[in-house]
């Protein structure tokens, strides 16, 4: 079975957090389902991240890819463009506070 995990489960996942049902527990770890992770998936993690509302113990080009590996699944690129975010999105405005920036 081919499975695409979105960005709270793959965080559940590999934090081992008991908000990840039994169920999709068990389907992430049988080795005979491929597990797919999405690109747009590696955004909102970018984004989270440099808003300071994700704490990860690496920055995110670093740690998820670490993660992706170690856990097996694979990463599916986003190829039609029409579904990318606007730059803007992408981007912090400069009254965004990142790690280490104060809110104000």
């Amino acid at each position: 079975m081919k499975i695409l995990i979105d960005t709270h489960t793959f965080l559940w996942w590999i934090s081992n957090d008991h908000q990840l049902s039994e169920t999709a527990r068990q389907l992430i770890s049988e080795s005979m389902h491929c597990v797919y992770w999405s690109a747009a998936s590696s955004w909102e993690v970018a984004i989270k991240y440099n808003l300071g509302r994700l704490p990860l113990p690496e920055r995110p080009e670093v740690f998820i890819p670490q993660e992706l590996n170690k856990n097996r699944i694979d990463s599916i690129p986003v190829k039609d463009i029409r579904h990318l975010p606007p730059e803007s999105a992408l981007q912090l405005r400069s009254g965004d506070a990142g790690p280490g920036r104060a809110r104000g």
